[in-house]
């Protein structure tokens, strides 16, 4: 079972790190890959995003943080997005990764506020042929999304209060992120000057 957990990481939290912690042990997923969005079509007309590189170099400084190493070997950073032109459309990526795993059930894994927003996905039906749907939530609670023909399990997860908005918020108000981070991200965002106003 190939897990694809996508996201902007705009920056990426502990929140997202204990996400995929949690759905490789109690989906028991062969491998997960941590899919950096290149062009994410629903923000980039909102705000400034980051970089792809520096969003894809916190990623892998990230995961090198985290506290349970028997579990790295079966995470993988991708730049798949990232190197194909244009916008980043999770069809596209689910139809890549099903040509290069035929024989692998796929799992998406979305937060319970990206569950609530299906609907608005490009080509949304395609994305539910082609995977099956894990969301994390703090709370089990009744989804839209198996309206839209998913196949859903939840994976409840610890309570993480964070979110990359309020990250990006503290940092240009200049207030502290120590602990809504790895420190190795937040010294990545320190040397780069990200997100200063």
């Amino acid at each position: 079972m190939i897990g694809v957990f996508g996201g902007t990481f705009d920056p990426v939290h502990n929140g997202h790190l204990v996400a995929a912690r949690e759905v490789i042990s109690r989906l028991g997923l062969d491998k997960l890959y941590i899919v950096v969005a290149g062009m994410p079509w629903q923000k980039v007309d909102h705000r400034e995003i980051t970089s792809a590189e520096d969003r894809f170099r916190m990623v892998k400084e990230a995961i090198q943080d985290l506290k349970w190493a028997h579990l790295l070997d079966r995470v993988e950073v991708s730049r798949m997005e990232m190197d194909r032109p244009g916008p980043s459309y999770t069809a596209d990526t689910l139809q890549a990764l099903h040509e290069l795993y035929p024989e692998d059930e796929l799992v998406l894994v979305v937060g319970s506020d990206v569950a609530a927003d299906l609907h608005t996905w490009d080509r949304v039906k395609e994305v539910a042929t082609l995977c099956k749907l894990a969301v994390v939530t703090r709370v089990l609670a009744t989804l839209p999304a198996a309206n839209l023909g998913f196949n859903v399990v939840e994976v409840p997860i610890p309570f993480e209060d964070v979110s990359s908005s309020d990250i990006r918020r503290r940092i240009a108000s200049g207030d502290s992120i120590t602990g809504m981070v790895p420190a190795s991200v937040e010294s990545y965002i320190r040397e780069k000057g990200l997100y200063r106003e």
